[in-house]
């Protein structure tokens, strides 16, 4: 089996952070899931090619959520992504039921769909909920 990884070029535009996916964390309670109807907090940490984090925001996040039972969106699920322009991002979600969720969260160019070289550094996680 031959495997390979692609890593697009960085990216950067003098009045935002440098877009890095692949060097890029999320940390946070809700990485690991929570109950059903409580809010659960994931941050991103934009970093650039030598992993250092950024100070300013302006990146575009997008997070995406599917049940792995049904391969499908996640019904009642809410879910919003909030820029705090100093480089990270607070991800916050409320899942109406228990369950096993996928969450992609990916860094795409402006204009552009999420693909899986734009997936951050350990996405997609799983989530209990």
């Amino acid at each position: 089996t031959i495997a390979a990884t692609f890593r697009p070029e960085c990216t950067s535009k003098s009045y935002k952070s440098v877009r890095c996916p692949w060097t890029t964390t999320a940390a946070g309670p809700g990485l690991e899931g929570g109950r059903a109807t409580e809010q659960q907090m994931i941050i991103v940490q934009s970093r650039d090619v030598e992993r250092k984090a950024n100070r300013t925001g302006g990146l575009r996040i997008v997070a995406e959520a599917m049940d792995l039972d049904t391969r499908a969106t996640v019904e009642g699920f809410q879910m919003s992504v909030v820029d705090k322009r100093d480089g990270t991002y607070v991800i916050t979600y409320v899942a109406s039921r228990p369950g096993l969720v996928r969450l992609q969260i990916s860094m795409p160019e402006e204009g552009s769909l999420p693909t899986a070289p734009d997936a951050i550094s350990g996405s997609p996680f799983t989530l209990r909920i």
